[in-house]
């Protein structure tokens, strides 16, 4: 049986939702395999009687999601976000992280056999996100799919800046750069 995505929903034991339909409401839990539970009855919003009870049940929901909030992820990454990088982009999906590098011929380091295997020899190691098949150049565009975030300790790692030992690899100035990167004129390795 489907499980949800740790990635967007943590530790939770369930979420909370609702159904809606003209005046009537009706509020569930949605357990980690989809099951969904009723937590309120039918409720006629044209009634005073259940407006009251919608609102208690609001006001019970709001305890709840308060005190599970040490359950959530620790992390909050955008999903279905397109992430524009210099070179390329990247774009996060909870179930694939696609990167692409355009005009890859004039990028840095453009060596599609050593970024293959660069993904084949990482493939084992823990802790880093990996490939899924191999990295594909299709009409100048270098573009490889990669697992999405298991949880929140994996990390997505440019593997594509790795390049050769004692080469040089310059990635421009540092001004066309995110913020949060930091560039050094040290060699890549």
């Amino acid at each position: 049986m489907r499980a949800w995505n740790r990635f967007l929903y943590g530790d939770l034991k369930y979420i909370l939702a609702y159904a809606a339909g003209g005046s009537y409401l009706q509020f569930y839990a949605i357990d980690p395999s989809f099951n969904l539970h009723i937590i309120s009855d039918i409720l006629d919003l044209c009634y005073l009687k259940d407006r009251v009870k919608a609102l208690i049940c609001i006001f019970n929901i709001h305890r709840i999601i308060r005190s599970m909030e040490s359950l959530l992820p620790e992390t909050a990454v955008p999903i279905l976000t397109r992430f524009k990088r210099p070179y390329g982009d990247i774009f996060i999906t909870d179930t694939v992280i696609e990167k692409r590098i355009f005009s890859f011929s004039t990028y840095p380091f453009s060596n599609i056999t050593v970024l293959t295997n660069i993904y084949q020899n990482t493939k084992n190691n823990r802790n880093i996100i990996h490939a899924v098949g191999y990295p594909q150049i299709v009409n100048n565009t270098y573009k490889v799919k990669l697992a999405p975030l298991i949880d929140n300790s994996w990390m997505l790692i440019d593997l594509e800046c790795a390049g050769i030992d004692d080469e040089i690899v310059d990635f421009g100035p540092s001004e066309d750069w995110a913020p949060e990167v930091i560039e050094t004129k040290k060699k890549v390795t």
